[in-house]
């Protein structure tokens, strides 16, 4: 065995070093055997090294594939060519069908524009499903709510919009005493003012 403290060899179970005089306690850790320097040609004593602990630079994960970011996803330009005249041409050649396309369209091109407001405009299920079970009044419901919602959006995107629910409302009430005319009125209103944010909107993101 090896003396702890001057590294002499001494006799196994050695309680004093021969060579230092001190004092070898049991359980006192003992020197590791001679390492031997084929360059210097003598034993060298072995000393033991610090760990080094080894450290990994973790960079986040890259988000999967066909994920959505609301931070980096693109917007997408909504439409601003609407107009009165197309609605009603095709909704008579269709027999109705493509007003229900124009219900579809409006209701996610408004929950798209005017999302974070604490609104949530219902989509063409709810509205044709609704309208059914109240006989047709919660569509002009509908139609007051979205109106209202364009309007209250506007100044958002740095217009104003003049007519709001209460002016479409109005207009369609309207039309049930005048065979249907007035109340495509109010849905140009409506589409006018759906239009105007819709450019705005364009606008603020570069999509004009």
């Amino acid at each position: 065995m090896f003396c702890p403290h001057c590294g002499s060899m001494i006799p196994d179970g050695s309680h004093f070093c021969s060579e230092c005089g001190q004092s070898i306690e049991i359980g006192t850790p003992q020197a590791q055997d001679p390492i031997y320097d084929q360059d210097q040609g003598q034993a060298q004593q072995y000393v033991p090294q610090p760990e080094v602990q080894q450290t990994y630079d973790i960079q986040p994960a890259a988000p999967a594939a066909g994920s959505y970011s609301a931070q980096t996803a693109s917007p997408n330009r909504m439409r601003t060519d609407r107009d009165i005249v197309t609605y009603v041409l095709l909704s008579i050649v269709t027999c109705g069908i493509y007003s229900y396309y124009y219900i579809y369209e409006m209701s996610r091109d408004v929950n798209v524009m005017c999302a974070d407001d604490g609104e949530e405009t219902p989509g063409l299920a709810a509205f044709i499903l609704l309208s059914i079970v109240t006989c047709g009044i919660y569509s002009y419901y509908w139609i007051y709510k979205i109106g209202n919602r364009v309007q209250q959006n506007g100044p958002r995107y740095g217009v104003t919009i003049a007519d709001g629910g209460s002016d479409v409302l109005l207009w369609l009430v309207l039309g049930a005493f005048t065979c249907g005319i007035c109340a495509y009125i109010g849905m140009h209103l409506l589409i006018k003012s759906i239009n105007t944010l819709s450019t705005a909107y364009n606008n603020t993101y570069g999509l004009g």
